[in-house]
C-alpha cells in the first residue's frame, strides 16, 4: 500500500479533472472540492480495504463531496449557461482536446445537460476511461446496470448531438 503523499501526487490531477467536469467546468469549485476530497481520503485512508483501485475509491469520495456541496448550496444552479468551456492548461487528455474544438464543447454541454446517472456514467467512461467494474463500484450498482445506463446515455447524447448538427 502506498503512503498517502504518494497517493495524493499520483491521483490529484485525475480527481481534479473528474471534479472539474462534474462541476460544470468551474475551476474554483473543483479546486475546493478536490481539497476536501483528499482531506476526507486522508482521514479515512486507514479504512481503505483495497477491494477496488485507489482511483475508484477517490472518485467515489469526490462524487460524495461534490453532491454534499450542492445539497448545502441549493441556491446555486448546477448547470449554468455562462460557465466557460475551458480546461486546465496543463491537461493534455481527450477531454482537453475535445473541449478545444466546437464539437467537443457541444458534446460536453450535452453531457452536462443529461440526467444525473447518465451524466456521471458518460463522464466516468468517456473522460476518465473507467471500466464498467469501476463505475459500478462508484455508483453502487451492478456492472450490467452500468452498461445498460451507459448505452442509454450514449443514445440520448447522440440524439442531442443530431439536434445540434442539423438544427432540428
Amino acid at each position: 500500500m502506498e503512503d498517502f503523499e504518494s497517493v495524493y501526487k499520483r491521483y490529484y490531477l485525475q480527481v481534479y479533472k473528474f471534479l472539474f467536469l462534474l462541476n460544470n467546468s468551474d475551476a474554483s469549485v473543483a479546486e475546493d472540492l478536490c481539497e476536501e476530497t483528499f482531506y476526507q481520503a486522508f482521514v479515512s485512508f486507514h479504512k481503505f480495504r483495497g477491494d477496488c483501485q485507489v482511483s475508484t475509491w477517490l472518485c467515489r469520495i469526490a462524487k460524495n463531496v461534490s453532491f454534499r456541496h450542492y445539497r448545502k448550496n441549493r441556491h446555486e444552479i448546477f448547470l449554468e449557461d455562462n460557465k466557460p468551456d475551458i480546461t486546465p492548461d496543463s491537461v493534455q487528455d481527450p477531454s482537453y482536446i475535445a473541449e478545444n474544438s466546437q464539437t467537443g464543447a457541444d458534446i460536453l454541454k450535452c453531457i452536462l445537460k443529461q440526467k444525473k446517472k447518465y451524466r456521471d456514467i458518460l463522464i466516468y467512461r468517456l473522460y476518465h476511461d473507467m471500466q464498467f467494474s469501476e463505475i459500478s463500484k462508484i455508483m453502487r450498482m451492478s456492472e450490467e446496470n452500468a452498461r445498460i445506463i451507459y448505452c442509454r446515455a450514449r443514445k440520448k447524447l447522440k440524439e442531442q448531438m443530431e439536434v445540434i448538427d442539423y438544427g432540428a
